[in-house]
């Protein structure tokens, strides 16, 4: 038999140990799958059950009560009497009365001094006009600078 150097051993050896590791996972899972659908199987079964013997409950309870129709007598049927309608009253709406507004007294406003608004200066080489900005609807159109 040949000798293997020691790195060819450590490969095999790796490789081997691997595979074995992951079959046993394998394993695992499939023994969890298996449980889950017992218990599925488990749970169908007694809802079956449980539906056969409400039916024959009822079929038995039937035929008591036909025999005990047969042996009473016929009753006597009874007028019904009539009930009379009683009449609503009808509500009286309430009326609600105004209340009188107490007159505030008016207190004189102090009138305030306008402060003139600084002139700005157009942007640019510096040789153009002065105006204002361009809301201000007091000024002329022809000094308003144009909008594009």
């Amino acid at each position: 038999m040949k000798e293997y150097s020691a790195t060819l051993k450590n490969h095999v050896v790796n490789c081997v140990g691997k595979e074995r590791k992951k079959k046993k996972k394998k394993k695992k899972k499939k023994k969890k799958k298996k449980k889950k659908k017992k218990k599925k199987k488990k749970k169908k079964k007694k809802k079956k059950k449980k539906k056969k013997k409400k039916k024959k409950k009822k079929k038995k309870k039937k035929k008591k009560k036909k025999k005990k129709k047969k042996k009473k007598k016929k009753k006597k049927k009874k007028k019904k009497k009539k009930k009379k309608k009683k009449k609503k009253k009808k509500k009286k709406k309430k009326k609600k009365k105004k209340k009188k507004k107490k007159k505030k007294k008016k207190k004189k406003k102090k009138k305030k001094k306008k402060k003139k608004k600084k002139k700005k200066k157009k942007g640019g080489g510096g040789g153009g006009h002065r105006v204002t900005s361009n809301k201000c609807n007091d000024v002329p159109r022809r000094m308003q600078p144009s909008k594009k």
